[in-house]
């Protein structure tokens, strides 16, 4: 299992988090769902820091793997 940056992580949670919706998802739509800001969001993705406490939340709410989101991995929720 290869690690995700937190780019990669930004668009897994996008293509998997929101598949019904037409439109553009913006970080801004991933930074609400995490709890965040998006300028938060921009800054992690400059960066590379990725918000564990944040995803491992987010995941325990909704019953979703956290491996799923930030490891490169065969199956996703």
């Amino acid at each position: 299992m290869k690690k995700k940056s937190m780019r990669e992580v930004v668009e897994t949670i996008k293509k998997n988090m929101f598949p019904h919706i037409k439109r553009k998802i913006t970080d801004e739509d991933v930074a609400s769902i995490l709890r965040l800001t998006r300028n938060t969001i921009v800054i992690n993705r400059k960066r590379n820091v990725i918000p564990y406490k944040e995803i491992i939340s987010f995941c325990a709410n909704r019953g979703i793997n956290p491996l799923d989101i930030l490891y490169e991995r065969e199956r996703i929720w």
